[in-house]
């Protein structure tokens, strides 16, 4: 849309007006970051407004001032075509736009409408894209039309391009050049559709065009360490300015008024300025109950109502937010991450728009583009000065640290006491493998099992075994097989070793035996193993080397019942888990509890934080086999799953082909399909042969690459090795007494 200079001044007025009335809650000079994430944003009331829309397929929506339009495919006379409706969001009344018309084709060629997008054009009329397959003679062929539409729906212009197959989207520019985004670059067509350049781009397949507050044309364009967004001269047919973001933008909004563009960096929406360099931040999302990865469009309006089109399950969704000192409605809790996982930022949404009493903030101390450890730096800085967050997110963090030297609350209690949980209604061994002491500091909704799986051909019912008897088992495959393959490196055997650093520590007594005889047998045997091995490019997961009995061995983590079902395709239907090396034969698979989350012993009100937290462990109100990651915590949860998984139904009712390699004409694939009794009791012993917790403890992994770097390269005996890494960590435990 574009937005006013009087929409842009409306929604800063009243935000002064409520930071008048507002106070530090935390009542402390100095601001933390969890202080900065809300300073001078409103907090809003969302409404969401009930669309009574005919469409069969909702795919386009936009803003043009305060009236929100939505197109998409419906049913008239026996046929399908695009129908385009408005809806004013202060009442939720809709109409039919009557001057809109649907596409007509010449006699003898049937049309069917395929997708269809709406974008607001600088002028206050709307561009719509819409996509048709068309048959006649037996000849079918793609046919793109893009239309612009004024506020009656009339077209006032069109241009047809037909065979382009390959875009992600397509753009007018003010000198009625058309840009298309053909993922490898953008090409430029005049008015008869022609193609008449090309300007090649990278990293930019999946993204969409946004019109400057200035009218200029702009892009996206991302890599792992950077962002831009980058203006189009649509006339030289070459790029033009670029403004640098934050590594960790995800989205770019059309600007108006003051705004050149606005863009998405974690939950915050920031405004940008033209000749400024740096974003100003306009509101967090989070305090609006709005996921905002999902967020289309949005239009402010005179009364400092934000009205907003978010992606929904089955279309486009239109919500109305109004501002509130919600602090005084709702009790203020934060949750912090490095890094925010998409079920998380779910689970956030769902907890504030259904919990009258508490509100959460989520704070990404990655937002702004920092590093990882930057970002870790980040937290520990709020932890040591005071200004930890209520709830912390563990993933990512040396949590162990944390657990062992105060900063947690033990769970325990809180499950014990809690009237729908109790301990006998959970799946017990993942929380008490991540105890420390007796006490448990995280929890998480579901669990995975990492684990090394083989072929019981080579390898029998072993439940635990050594790196001798890897290499017995190594030496009954075929000429040329390795054990790990591209997994067998010096580096990478010694992580795998680390996955489970608590059998090395004793986090409770802070003592470590790093100078065992079990660990210097384990660092001796990853220096049997070369520095690197070549990449396959055209097996990167080992999966052609698995079947071909090329490798012997391959790490999986075992997330849900059609996990079994893809390890038996790998190992022809003959899979093992026998878990990794331990060199004392205990069992070598793990658990890992994926986001898990922590409450701080800080927090003012853990009944409230408590209150997020146990939604994790109640009962889900939908169990899917075939899209679930990750096994429930939950045990009715968990049972319930492993019975439908069994059902040859589930997957009848929904056949799915999983593709887990394809180069060329050769291909590695599955059916979903339902799990014998068999595979049932093999999982569930697995479940219950399972010790210890998956995770990496960054600070003492730190310390013991290091050291086995020198012994690697050949300039450290082992002895001397296994002792310098049991001093450094048996300093770094100390201090965490």
């Amino acid at each position: 849309m574009m937005r006013s200079n009087k929409m842009w001044i409306s929604i800063m007025l009243m935000t002064i007006a409520l930071l008048l009335t507002g106070c530090n809650r935390k009542g402390q000079s100095e601001k933390s970051r969890i202080d900065n994430l809300n300073e001078g944003l409103l907090t809003y009331q969302r409404e969401q407004i009930q669309l009574n829309l005919p469409f069969r397929t909702l795919d386009g929506a936009c803003f043009i001032d305060e009236t929100a339009y939505f197109m998409g495919i419906t049913q008239a006379e026996g046929r399908e075509e695009f129908s385009l409706f408005q809806v004013l969001a202060a009442d939720g009344t809709s109409e039919s736009l009557p001057g809109y018309e649907p596409v007509q084709f010449p006699e003898g060629v049937d049309a069917y409408p395929v997708f269809c997008k709406l974008r607001p054009a600088n002028d206050g009329s709307i561009w719509s894209i819409e996509q048709f397959v068309t048959i006649s003679e037996q000849t079918g062929s793609n046919v793109l039309l893009l239309r612009q539409l004024n506020s009656a729906g009339q077209e006032v212009y069109r241009l047809e391009m037909k065979g382009l197959d390959d875009y992600q989207d397509i753009c007018s520019s003010m000198d009625g050049t058309v840009l298309v985004n053909q993922g490898g670059g953008i090409s430029f067509w005049d008015s008869n559709a022609k193609m008449q350049s090309k300007l090649d781009g990278q990293n930019i397949d999946r993204e969409d065009f946004i019109i400057l507050g200035d009218g200029r044309i702009g892009i996206l364009m991302k890599s792992n360490d950077s962002c831009s967004l980058k203006t189009i001269d649509s006339t030289a047919m070459t790029w033009g300015e670029s403004f640098s973001l934050p590594s960790t933008v995800s989205r770019v909004y059309h600007g108006g008024g003051d705004a050149l563009f606005y863009f998405l960096d974690g939950d915050i929406l920031y405004l940008m300025r033209a000749g400024s360099d740096a974003g100003e931040p306009v509101l967090n999302w989070s305090n609006c109950s709005i996921d905002g990865r999902y967020v289309l469009d949005f239009s402010f309006l005179d009364d400092g109502r934000i009205e907003v089109l978010a992606r929904g399950s089955h279309g486009p969704e239109l919500f109305m937010l109004t501002p509130s000192a919600s602090q005084a409605e709702k009790i203020e809790l934060t949750l912090g991450a490095v890094g925010v996982a998409s079920n998380l930022r779910k689970m956030v949404l769902e907890f504030n728009n259904s919990n009258s009493l508490y509100h959460i903030s989520v704070v990404d101390y990655e937002q702004g583009g920092v590093s990882h450890s930057q970002a870790t730096t980040r937290l520990a800085t709020e932890i040591v000065t005071g200004n930890m967050p209520d709830i912390v997110c563990l993933d990512g963090l040396s949590s162990r640290s944390l657990e062992t030297s105060g900063y947690l609350e033990n769970l325990w209690p809180y499950i014990d006491e809690d009237p729908a949980l109790g301990r006998e209604n959970l799946m017990l061994r993942p929380l008490q493998a991540a105890e420390v002491g007796g006490s448990l500091y995280r929890i998480s909704d579901s669990f995975t099992i990492r684990t090394v799986a083989g072929s019981k051909e080579t390898l029998g019912d072993k439940t635990g075994w050594t790196t001798a008897d890897v290499e017995a088992a190594l030496a009954s495959m075929p000429d040329g097989c390795t054990a790990w393959g591209r997994f067998g490196t010096k580096q990478e055997m010694l992580f795998q070793t680390l996955y489970n650093i608590d059998r090395f520590i004793d986090w409770d007594r802070g003592v470590c035996n790093f100078d065992s005889e079990e660990f210097k047998s384990i660092l001796a045997y990853c220096n049997s193993f070369p520095d690197t091995v070549a990449e396959d490019t055209t097996d990167p997961h080992g999966y052609a080397a698995i079947c071909n009995r090329q490798q012997m061995l391959l790490p999986v983590s075992v997330s849900s019942p059609l996990s079994v079902v893809q390890d038996q395709t790998l190992f022809r239907n003959n899979v093992t888990y026998i878990g990794y090396p331990t060199n004392d034969k205990n069992t070598g698979s793990w658990f890992q509890l994926p986001t898990a989350l922590a409450i701080s012993s800080s927090c003012a009100n853990k009944s409230g934080a408590w209150e997020f937290l146990r939604t994790m462990l109640l009962p889900r109100e939908n169990i899917d086999p075939l899209h679930s990651f990750g096994l429930p915590i939950n045990r009715k949860d968990f049972e319930q799953l492993m019975d439908l998984a069994m059902l040859s139904e589930t997957y009848e009712e929904n056949p799915t082909r999983y593709i887990l390699l394809r180069n060329g004409n050769y291909e590695i694939s599955y059916e979903g399909r339902a799990i014998t009794l068999e595979e049932r009791e093999q999982l569930l012993d697995l479940y219950d042969r399972s010790t210890g917790l998956f995770g990496l403890e960054d600070s003492i992994i730190n310390i013991v690459t290091e050291q086995a770097g020198a012994y690697f390269a050949g300039d450290r005996s082992l002895d001397d090795t296994v002792a310098a890494i049991q001093s450094r960590v048996g300093l770094y435990l100390a201090e965490l007494q």
